[in-house]
């Protein structure tokens, strides 16, 4: 009997604890399992694991910006950590703590959502101090579920991600209707959208690559 003695710390990213198979890249089947990936590949889901391990990450760029908007437990670690798992390994995952463990059987009781939370009101802090909660979202399901768990408002749409699904240049008509999905999801909060922002690490697919290099680098 082989006996699985993995512990890693890595940075924790997105919170909640999950129990799969380790898969090593991004395939079709990836429901049930934990998947180990680059930011590089975190582009398009035709679905979602149940956590995410993702190597040498930049916490703050674009792409994981938007895993952050998926609700995956994630975890970050390095290269060298990496090398430490493999493929088809039992593990447990906590995006809590950066946990990342062959040890089944310390997994934390999950805890459902408090159901006093209410849109458009401040979280309190145990000591009185408000907390405002602005949300970043890219589709109106997610605007929906922000302000189901209490956002104040949605404090960014970048237009840059909104994209039709059938590949096909965005124009006028996409934009209103999308604005306006979003705006219903979310009234009665206050939606602030961002105008076409494009930068190395998010060129829209539709954009040519000669305007898109103009515009990246300007």
């Amino acid at each position: 009997m082989t006996i699985n003695n993995t512990h890693i710390v890595g940075s924790p990213y997105f919170p909640g604890v999950v129990v799969g198979k380790l898969r090593k890249g991004m395939h079709d089947e990836v429901n049930g399992y934990i998947v180990m990936c680059s930011q590089d590949e975190l582009s398009s889901f035709a679905a979602l694991p149940e956590g995410f391990i993702v190597v040498d990450a930049a916490p703050f760029s674009h792409r994981m910006i938007g895993l952050l908007g998926l609700g995956v437990p994630t975890v970050l670690i390095s290269e060298h950590q990496a090398a430490m798992i493999e493929e088809g390994m039992e593990l447990l995952l906590d995006g809590t703590s950066g946990r990342i463990t062959g040890d089944l059987d310390i997994a934390s009781p999950v805890t459902g959502i408090k159901s006093d939370l209410k849109a458009g009101q401040a979280v309190l802090m145990a000591d009185g101090e408000p907390v405002t909660l602005s949300v970043s979202v890219r589709q109106p399901s997610a605007a929906r579920k922000a302000k189901a768990l209490g956002a104040k408002d949605i404090g960014l749409v970048r237009s840059e991600f909104l994209l039709p699904a059938d590949g096909r240049v965005p124009d006028t008509d996409f934009y209103r209707d999308t604005f306006r999905e979003i705006c219903e999801a979310a009234s009665p909060l206050t939606v602030t959208f961002r105008l076409l922002d494009v930068a190395a690490d998010k060129i829209p697919t539709w954009l040519p690559a000669s305007d898109s290099q103009d515009q990246s680098s300007g």
